[in-house]
């Protein structure tokens, strides 16, 4: 795709593979993430092939996202500053000493248990040496590829 991520481009790219496809007549839901030029791009593609269609009825959110809201919102209630500076903060890991990421550490201390393990996974995803040191520690009969995850925003 040439130029921005506009609605009007995403679908200028994907009208011509479902035509040679020839699944125009089959269109069900379009699943995207919540991005606006998400929409538009829909919005653009049905009124290019299916007019007939209501993209508001064939139009559904990226599960993965709305769980991870759920899931922002079971954890922190209306609190979700902690963790959404934590996320932004994952870039960061490799300068724990930095004032920011002690900054968000801090809030997520206040988090309890929840703070406890995410604050670890910080410190094991920080530097090649602690990821390999924490592979180390692993039972043998269990994969050795298993790696813990930083929190991610699904955008």
């Amino acid at each position: 795709m040439r130029g921005p991520h506009s609605g009007e481009n995403i679908a200028e790219v994907i009208i011509p593979v479902l035509q040679h496809y020839e699944v125009t007549s089959k269109l069900g839901v379009f699943v995207a993430d919540n991005v606006d030029s998400n929409d538009s791009a829909i919005r653009a593609i049905l009124s290019n092939l299916r007019p007939d269609l209501d993209i508001r009825t064939r139009r559904s959110r990226c599960l993965g996202h709305n769980i991870n809201l759920a899931a922002k919102a079971f954890l922190f209630s209306r609190d979700v500053t902690a963790f959404q500076e934590a996320i932004e903060f994952n870039d960061e890991a490799a300068h724990p000493n930095s004032d920011r990421m002690k900054a968000a550490q801090v809030k997520w201390r206040k988090k309890g248990a929840v703070s406890k393990f995410h604050n670890i996974v910080l410190f094991i995803r920080s530097s090649p040496q602690r990821r390999e040191s924490f592979k180390k520690c692993l039972v043998s009969n269990i994969n050795n590829n298993l790696m813990v995850t930083l929190d991610n925003s699904t955008h």
